[in-house]
Formats: structure tokens, C-alpha cells, sequence
């Protein structure tokens, strides 16, 4: 028994040994070589009992968790611009990236209206605050003169670059300070009285929230200026800052499209937008523009030239802004202030009651055959008073 067991024992170890000596290199060799290079050598002995009792040991796999799956953004609808006609109402834009999101929503808003035409300019890196890369003024002003280019409605959405000093002949003049905000008050008024002058409505589109709280609180600050010289002029401001919260009252780059649907509304940087979200943001600049093209020169009448988002805008006439956030948003798919809005107080003096209403005629502006109500007649004043001032400096 004894003897049957050591047999192979002994077998196995003579072919070990005689592995072992194969690979050692012989004395004479090394010596005629000289001082060889050693190379890495595989030790036979290993691998002879690795093959004889199995092996190395398998590594485990390292189990990968399953990765969320990606929110795939549903299609964009693709839009086919119609033929134009030949008299078509231009709409022009004037700003930075936004007018450029806000243009692009503006085409795809009237696309399928042959009376209306959206085109414009912009510079993503533009802003009323460095006139020395890019003096908005000149470049209106030369726009303007351009006998070829017809403008019906000037649209302006410009400020997102304007968090910064002024540089006045060498001098800085640090933003927020009391010097910064004349200055910024004139760059506006500058703005507004070269469309005054030309008699062209303008719509002037506030800066959104963004997802920085700090820049947030300054862009609250700048649209303040905006309403303020728009509305003195006889503008149009469109306050969009509540469409683009949450139903907490916070930025959050998604919230519902035109058509009621939960899409990615804003970019990485959370400033600019998306295509889904230029888009909605047309939408609320788009009523407007219809109000002033289409309502037969309300622009032109007193008292009329002012809309603040509030509980009821619409005592004006003009310039509601339809409200839509996330839960606000209707089920149907429509968007939330649409068909069924809340009635407003009918108001039988009003300059909307008269002429839409009851289809007066439009009363002469800047003439005295007819003299408008007190209130009325304060206002316009105070438009002509603000224009003449802004002339003159």
C-alpha cells in the first residue's frame, strides 16, 4: 500500500527537478556572455502545481448597480414657416442670448401667420452697461435709418451682461451705487426715445429668474429699471419672472411647454433656454405683440400705454399676462390663464370699453380736438415730459 502511494510521489518530484535544471542557464554560457540582461522568467515550478491542483483563484465580477434610466426629452415638432405677405407686420428684436431664445420662439409662434414676419439682432455677449464692445443705441439708430428695414413693433430683451461697473472716461462706477443707476436709467431712456421718435410701439421683455439666487436678486433689480423708462415712454413691459418659478416659488430648469407638457425649459448654465423654452417665453411676449398689431394703434391711445402683471392688469385694456406654472398647469394640455380666464370689472369710461367695445374711434393723439380725461391727459403728459427730457440730454 506504502509503496503504491510514494511512487507517483517520487515521479512527480524527478520531473520537477528536472524542469528546474532545463531552466537554469548553464555556467559557461553566462561566462562567454559576459554580464547578460536578465529577463523576467516564469517560474516553472508554479506553474507546473498551478496547473496540477487548479490554478489561480477567478476574481469575483464587481456587480454594476443598474443606472437610472435617462430622461429622453420628447421630439421637437417640426415647423414649416409659411409664405409671408407681401404687407406683412415686421416684428425686430433687439438684445442678447435671450432675444436670441425669444426670436427663434417668436418664428415658430407666427409661423403659420402669413401677416406677421419675426426677424432681429443680437449679441449674446451685448448689454446696455459696455457701449465701447457694443453701443446698443448706435446700433438701433443705424438699424432704424435703414430705409430697406421695416419695423411695425420693436421687441428688446437685453440685460443678462449688465451686472457690472460702468466705465466712464476712465472713471468706474460700481453697479448698484446711486452714479450707476442714473447712468442706467439714461442708457434705457436712450433706448426708448429713438423708437418714440419713429412713433414705433415697443415691447420690453424683463429678465427671468435664473438658478443663481444672487444673480437672481440683481436681474430683480435691472427689470425695475426696464418697466419703469418703457412704461414712461408709452411702452410695453412683459413681466415673465412668475412663469418660469416652480410651484414653490423657486427656479427649476423644467415646467410645463406651450402645450402643457413637463420639458427641460432652461440650459446647463441656468440662465439661457432651451428651444422648448424660448418658446414658451414667445408665448407670453406673442399676446402681447397681437394687442399692439392687431388692436388698430393701441399704442397710440392715453392711457393705455402702461400693463403691470397684478390680480386684475386688465383694467387697462391692455397687457395682461397670462400666468402658468407647474401646478397651475391644466390638464387638458392647455395652458394654465388660457380660454378660461377670470372676468374683470367692466369699466364704462374706459378707453377699452369705447373703442373695442363699443368701436369708437381713436382719438387724435398729440392734438386738441379732443380732450381726454384728467387722468388720462396726466399721463400723457408725463410720457411727452419724460420723452423731451431723455432728448435733451
Amino acid at each position: 500500500m506504502f509503496r503504491r502511494v510514494i511512487l507517483p510521489v517520487l515521479m512527480l518530484a524527478g520531473l520537477a527537478a528536472g524542469a528546474l535544471v532545463l531552466a537554469m542557464p548553464g555556467k559557461a554560457a553566462a561566462q562567454d556572455a559576459g554580464k547578460a540582461i536578465q529577463l523576467a522568467q516564469v517560474d516553472p515550478l508554479a506553474n507546473f502545481f498551478r496547473g496540477l491542483f487548479g490554478g489561480r483563484p477567478t476574481r469575483r465580477e464587481r456587480q454594476q448597480e443598474p443606472r437610472a434610466p435617462r430622461q429622453v426629452e420628447p421630439a421637437q415638432p417640426k415647423v414649416v414657416v409659411q409664405p409671408k405677405d407681401e404687407n406683412a407686420r415686421v416684428v425686430y428684436l433687439f438684445g442678447d442670448s435671450i432675444a436670441a431664445s425669444l426670436a427663434r420662439g417668436l418664428e415658430e409662434a407666427f409661423a403659420e401667420d402669413p401677416t406677421v414676419i419675426a426677424a432681429g439682432i443680437s449679441d449674446g455677449s451685448s448689454g446696455l452697461v459696455r457701449d465701447d464692445y457694443l453701443s446698443w443705441p448706435e446700433k438701433i439708430a443705424e438699424t432704424l435709418d435703414d430705409k430697406s428695414q421695416r419695423i411695425d413693433v420693436a421687441v428688446i430683451a437685453v440685460g443678462i451682461n449688465d451686472r457690472q461697473r460702468f466705465r466712464i472716461d476712465g472713471t468706474r462706477v460700481e453697479f448698484r451705487s446711486p452714479e450707476w443707476e442714473k447712468l442706467y436709467a439714461k442708457r434705457v431712456r436712450e433706448v426708448m426715445q429713438l423708437f418714440f421718435n419713429r412713433r414705433i410701439p415697443v415691447v420690453w421683455v424683463g429678465l427671468p429668474p435664473v438658478s443663481t439666487s444672487r444673480m437672481s436678486t440683481d436681474f430683480l433689480y435691472l427689470n425695475e429699471f426696464y418697466r419703469d423708462g418703457v412704461e414712461d415712454f408709452g411702452g410695453f413691459f412683459v413681466d415673465v419672472w412668475t412663469n418660469f418659478l416652480d410651484e414653490n416659488e423657486r427656479y427649476s430648469s423644467y415646467g410645463p411647454d406651450v402645450a402643457g407638457q413637463r420639458r427641460l425649459l432652461r440650459r446647463k448654465d441656468g440662465i439661457n433656454f432651451t428651444r422648448a423654452g424660448g418658446r414658451k417665453l414667445a408665448f407670453f411676449v406673442e399676446r402681447q405683440i397681437k394687442r399692439v398689431i392687431g388692436g388698430g394703434g393701441l399704442s397710440s391711445i392715453p392711457g393705455l400705454s402702461t400693463s403691470r402683471t397684478g390680480p386684475d392688469p386688465r383694467e387697462t385694456g391692455i397687457g395682461y399676462v397670462f400666468e402658468l406654472t407647474g401646478p397651475l398647469a391644466a390638464g387638458n394640455g392647455e395652458l394654465a390663464g388660457g380660454p378660461e380666464e377670470k372676468p374683470f370689472k367692466k369699466d364704462e369710461k374706459s378707453a377699452y370699453q369705447k373703442v373695442l367695445v363699443e368701436g369708437a374711434s381713436l382719438p387724435v393723439v398729440g392734438g386738441a380736438a379732443i380732450d381726454p380725461e384728467p387722468a388720462e391727459a396726466d399721463k400723457q403728459a408725463r410720457i411727452e415730459a419724460n420723452a423731451e427730457a431723455a432728448g435733451s440730454q
